[in-house]
């Protein structure tokens, strides 16, 4: 990195896009921006949505989506096509910066991608223009749809003579907050692909950033007001009795249970208890005056398969009455043959922040925090009671919540939608995990208990004894010691 003067504090941020430069290597294209789509690209119709950002955009026809980072604070996509000759990303990094301009993005961008790129002659040493990054093309006064925007091209000679073209495409949609997408491509694909890229960022909408808050509130206080609805003594009687078991599987669609391929399972259970029971391995003799607080204690033990990888978790979660304080532990194993690694996390909310510390093997631990929301924030318990509450007030609204999303340690807004079943005793229970995120879709009876649940990626989850869950991985040879 240019040590003088110091890359501006986003530029940092987006040295994480710089590695899929080197990609290019081997691909074989890739391109960039402009204002007018043309006639001959082929887009797809229906527009991809990011509801986070408050973003659609249309995609090439036919090229593959790697949507799995979609969902985060920092959401992200990564579009290839069939013949791999090009690259896009599309990435929402944010600064503290709140006055920086999308000129300003693409002035770090350009630094980095300069300082990383600086040909020298063998023969003498000295910088070689030929051989180093040049700027192929730059505007700063874009608008498209409405939205400021600034774009640029860079040739990058590689030291095995390869060159290609990356560029840029960076829109600002809030103080310091920014979208960009991103094209590599090699120097003779450049021509072709360049109009593909700017057809695409030409199609890219976003919604008015109030009209994105209002909607998230609205959500948000129907969220409060049903946490509200709820004190204390109420949260103690939603507790349902005992443990439940929960076989997750995808269809076989012959409606036989031998043609299913099993996923997992779980065994839940809620109960009071006392925050001590966070640690099943320290006694309670050794227990200090802070362990005997009493609350909410969740239990959820699982196992998933995963290719030849067996993954044993087990979750456990605490909150005080008055919801004020919660903590958590996870810890997952993860065995292959004899081979085994094993990964936790802790969790904290006290005092209006919200710390998790995660160690996985082989990496430096991970620490972060977040201020707690205000309004509509679910701990990890309610998560779990959520179904019971929302059938024991009985509206059919769409409710907002905030809440801590382990599987992407990310505090993320998740919405619920309660409706009426054409089953009498029973409701239908709608849920996007994160903004981004697809539809689940669970059936749960007149107590608010899980019947079934259809997850967006194609696995059922329902309800099951024990001895039947046990007779069914054992009938197929699975582990269930």
């Amino acid at each position: 990195m240019n040590p003088a003067p110091p890359p501006h504090p986003v530029t940092r941020r987006f040295t994480a896009l710089l590695p899929a430069l080197l990609i290019v290597a081997v691909i074989t294209g890739v391109a960039a921006g402009q204002d007018a789509a043309p006639a001959r690209v082929s887009l797809a119709q229906q527009p991809y949505e990011i509801r986070s950002l408050g973003m659609t955009v249309r995609l090439p026809n036919g090229a593959s989506l790697d949507a799995t980072n979609v969902g985060g604070v920092e959401a992200s996509f990564t579009v290839t096509p069939k013949d791999a000759t090009w690259i896009m990303r599309m990435h929402s990094p944010r600064s503290k910066d709140s006055a920086l301009t999308p000129a300003g993005v693409a002035d770090g961008l350009w630094d980095e991608i300069k300082s990383s790129s600086v040909g020298r002659d063998p023969a003498t040493g000295r910088v070689d223009p030929r051989a180093s990054a040049a700027i192929v093309d730059r505007l700063d006064d874009l608008v498209i749809n409405g939205a400021e925007a600034s774009r640029f091209y860079a040739r990058v000679p590689r030291a095995d003579r390869a060159v290609f073209i990356t560029g840029y495409t960076i829109f600002s949609i809030a103080p310091g907050r920014f979208v960009i997408f991103q094209i590599d491509c090699l120097e003779p694909e450049f021509d072709r692909v360049r109009p593909m890229y700017e057809a695409v960022v030409a199609t890219v909408r976003f919604k008015d950033i109030s009209e994105l808050a209002a909607d998230r509130a609205s959500g948000v206080i129907a969220g409060q007001r049903l946490l509200d609805h709820f004190n204390g003594d109420d949260l103690f009687s939603l507790l349902p009795e005992g443990q439940r078991f929960y076989r997750l599987y995808r269809p076989g669609g012959t409606d036989l249970e031998g043609d299913d391929t099993e996923v997992a399972y779980q065994a839940v259970e809620l109960h009071r208890g006392q925050r001590g029971e966070l640690d099943p391995s320290r006694p309670r003799s050794r227990w200090r005056q802070a362990d005997r607080e009493p609350g909410i204690l969740a239990s959820v033990k699982a196992r998933f398969l995963d290719g030849d990888r067996v993954v044993d978790s087990e979750s456990i979660f605490f909150l005080t009455p008055d919801r004020r304080s919660e903590a958590w532990s996870i810890r997952m194993a993860i065995k292959r043959g004899r081979d085994s690694a094993v990964y936790t996390e802790t969790g904290a909310r006290t005092g209006g922040q919200i710390d998790v510390n995660i160690v996985q093997p082989g990496q430096p631990p991970i620490a972060k925090s977040w201020k707690t929301p205000t309004e509509g924030y679910l701990s990890q318990v309610e998560t779990l009671l959520l179904p019971v509450m929302l059938v024991e007030v009985g509206a059919d609204l769409e409710y907002a919540f905030y809440a801590y999303q382990p599987q992407r340690t990310d505090v993320l807004l998740r919405r619920d939608t309660l409706k009426r079943s054409d089953r009498p005793n029973e409701w239908i229970i709608e849920t996007r995990p994160n903004e981004d995120a697809l539809t689940d879709r669970s059936i749960v009876d007149a107590d608010g208990a899980l019947v079934r649940k259809f997850l967006a990626n194609g696995v059922v989850m329902e309800s099951i004894r024990p001895q039947e869950l046990a007779r069914i991985w054992r009938s197929k040879g699975l582990p269930t010691d």
